[in-house]
């Protein structure tokens, strides 16, 4: 398969790119600690995350650069019958992201931002999480062996410590270096991501 020159020439392929199963751990997440309400999935692509959010009781608000996955998850949504409002955003552009969530995920999407749109993202983040909210981050980490066809669109990388200063307000969670294998799309490849799991505080 030819390595796509961008996100929304990938999203025209008939078959949803990343698959429809959800990040096993924001599963987790949500069963464990979450009972609806408000969410955002940033780089949302053809859905998978925000498909699960919406049949877990959230409003979900879903944002990507990519057109053609835009409109593969309105038409998923549509059909399901799920409360996901999917819209093309560029988060490069400030003040995209608005509004009060109970959950935000940000799942491989800041990686394809260059480094100084990643402080003020990260800020925008943060000041559109309610106090409890819990936030799911995940990024390529430096280690990444970088076999995916999608390597030529990512712009930045991350340790650890890195992911966890840009989110630094934030009191609870954790933030660990996790190694994959994806079977998504293309060949089976690895990854070595960061992940950072981590509740706002609330207020006093």
């Amino acid at each position: 398969m030819p390595v796509p020159a961008t996100f929304d020439e990938a999203y025209q392929r008939p078959r949803p790119v990343f698959g429809l199963e959800p990040d096993r751990v924001l599963v987790r997440l949500v069963c464990q600690e979450c009972s609806g309400g408000q969410a955002l999935d940033l780089g949302a692509g053809d859905g998978r995350n925000s498909l699960f959010l919406a049949a877990h009781g959230f409003t979900v608000d879903a944002i990507d650069l990519s057109r053609a996955a835009v409109e593969k998850l309105n038409e998923l949504a549509s059909r399901r019958r799920l409360d996901i409002q999917a819209s093309v955003c560029d988060l490069c552009e400030p003040g995209v992201i608005k509004g009060e969530y109970d959950v935000i995920v940000a799942d491989t999407v800041l990686c394809h931002l260059a480094e100084p749109n990643i402080a003020r993202v990260a800020h925008e983040i943060t000041r559109a999480l309610k106090p409890g909210g819990w936030l799911f981050v995940s990024a390529f980490d430096y280690d990444d062996p970088r076999e995916s066809e999608f390597t030529p669109l990512i712009e930045t990388h991350f340790t650890v410590a890195a992911l966890r200063g840009i989110f630094q307000d934030f009191g609870r969670g954790r933030c660990e270096k996790v190694r994959v294998v994806d079977r998504r799309h293309g060949h089976p490849h690895r990854h070595v991501l960061v992940r950072l799991i981590t509740q706002k505080e609330e207020a006093r």
